[in-house]
């Protein structure tokens, strides 16, 4: 038993147009699941016509990409991206049976990487050594103060940063997330964003200029030397983007998993994951 390979189709590529999928899901993990089943609706197109879509095609799916040498990890973000949409379309009656017993369970093991955050002296001790330097300066006071990826950061412009009083406003729009700095990094932000007209980029270099030398040009691999070649100065073996990620979770540990999921846009697992491995 199993569903016709068409009405499966048609269906799935309905329920990704749909509202309840835009709703339902948050943005990073709704991009994920779209280009999971993306995947899946070109695996089952190969299969000959007629073909009925059971437990045997799903596995068949994995054990196809796990021949291609996709990890473990994905593979089981995959299956559960195809489980829970299966199982979205039988419990609102638009396929009748449940295809998805007998799929493989995917287990894997997560390394947990341990962050130890910044203190209150080595913060100081690294804006310190980029006082001279405001964009650096601006950049670490984003990643601290908002927990944003290096990717987030980079990609905002001058339109995302909104001054409110002494605070900060920032608002990462791919992950439709505001976050609120204030205090000092607050200032160090402001400052920098200022400098520049509205709807440019604040950190990389617009389309067509050289505001930005070549060398000192900033891109997620750049960052890390950036830190890196400030380890001595603060003291630290380990400083790069990650540890002022955690250093940001570091202090809203007290507030709960359900906020730190929500100031950084990321499910509540992951969220548990960082507060652990934050030490």
């Amino acid at each position: 038993m199993g569903v016709e390979l068409d009405q499966l189709e048609r269906v799935i590529i309905d329920y990704v147009d749909s509202d309840t999928f835009r709703t339902e899901l948050r943005p990073n993990s709704r991009e994920a699941s779209r280009n999971d089943l993306a995947r899946f609706l070109s695996y089952i197109a190969s299969l000959p016509e007629g073909t009925e879509v059971n437990s045997s095609v799903l596995n068949g799916f994995i054990a196809r990409h796990r021949e291609m040498g996709t990890s473990e990890k994905t593979l089981a973000r995959r299956s559960s991206s195809i489980r829970n949409t299966l199982d979205h379309l039988r419990r609102t009656g638009l396929i009748d049976e449940d295809i998805t017993v007998g799929l493989d369970p995917i287990s894997y093991s997560r390394k947990l990487v341990f962050n130890t955050p910044l203190t209150v002296d080595e913060e100081q001790k690294l804006f310190q050594e980029v006082k001279d330097k405001p964009r650096h300066s601006a950049l670490f006071a984003t990643l601290i103060g908002t927990g944003g990826k290096v990717s987030e950061v980079l990609g905002l412009n001058t339109q995302d940063v909104v001054r409110e009083d002494s605070s900060a406003r920032v608002t990462f729009t791919k992950s439709v997330r505001c976050v609120v700095i204030t205090g000092d990094n607050a200032q160090r932000l402001l400052n920098y964003s200022e400098l520049w007209e509205s709807g440019r980029p604040i950190f990389t270099t617009a389309k067509g200029e050289a505001r930005h030398s070549e060398e000192d040009r900033l891109s997620h691999e750049n960052m890390w030397f950036i830190l890196k070649e400030r380890r001595g100065t603060i003291g630290r073996s380990n400083l790069c983007p990650t540890v002022l990620r955690a250093t940001y979770v570091d202090r809203l540990r007290l507030q709960g998993t359900k906020q730190v999921a929500d100031a950084l846009g990321i499910n509540r697992n992951n969220a548990r994951y960082w507060l652990r491995a934050v030490v």
